[in-house]
């Protein structure tokens, strides 16, 4: 059975960070779920922006860390798939995003810019007390979760259904042309799921 993919967004700006990127890799990996980090799962040479922009459309759950750097006027990623996220909740009201305030940042902060008119300060966040803590906090909020397909697994099943009068070496040919995309261990292994699903990432 396919694990549930819980995307982290953080900010490279802030070493403080990785203590908690740390735990909370660990513990819900080995708790089974599917965690996507940049700074694990990202090659040297790949285009970083798709992959990032193509967990966040197939994560089942998502973590905002939220350090005092994401509040500078140079950090721009952590905002940004911030919006992604929260678009993602308003179109599935299951989708589970918990913001994580650390350090000195306070709940309300999440309702100034860069993260206003986002409303994360209504969704409930997770204590950051230690690592540990947060990491076994996150894990209590995803156990209920269950696999079911993303919007752009959705998208990408007709297109897989129109691609089976193609044959295998159009298949093959077509995947080799775009190139192979990191979807991970849900890679479907069937070449005309993964190009379909290619074709809607693209």
């Amino acid at each position: 059975m396919p694990a549930p993919r819980i995307f982290i967004s953080h900010s490279h700006h802030d070493p403080g960070v990785e203590p908690y990127l740390d735990a909370i890799d660990r513990t819900l990996t080995a708790a089974g779920f599917d965690v996507l980090i940049d700074r694990t799962r990202i090659d040297a040479g790949s285009e970083w922006r798709d992959e990032i922009y193509t967990w966040m459309a197939l994560c089942h759950a998502a973590v905002i860390l939220v350090s005092e750097s994401v509040f500078r006027p140079d950090s721009v990623w952590v905002p940004r798939e911030a919006s992604i996220l929260v678009w993602r909740r308003t179109l599935d009201t299951d989708f589970l995003v918990v913001p994580v305030c650390l350090d000195a940042v306070s709940a309300m902060r999440l309702a100034e810019p860069p993260f206003a008119r986002l409303h994360l300060e209504e969704l409930q966040s997770a204590r950051a007390d230690t690592p540990e803590k947060l990491a076994q906090s996150l894990l209590d909020r995803f156990k209920p979760l269950g696999v079911r397909p993303t919007p752009l697994e959705e998208l990408a099943f007709p297109v897989a259904q129109l691609l089976r009068t193609a044959s295998d070496e159009v298949i093959e040919g077509a995947l080799e042309q775009l190139g192979q995309r990191d979807f991970g261990r849900w890679s479907p292994a069937e070449t005309r799921r993964r190009l379909a699903l290619t074709l809607v990432q693209v």
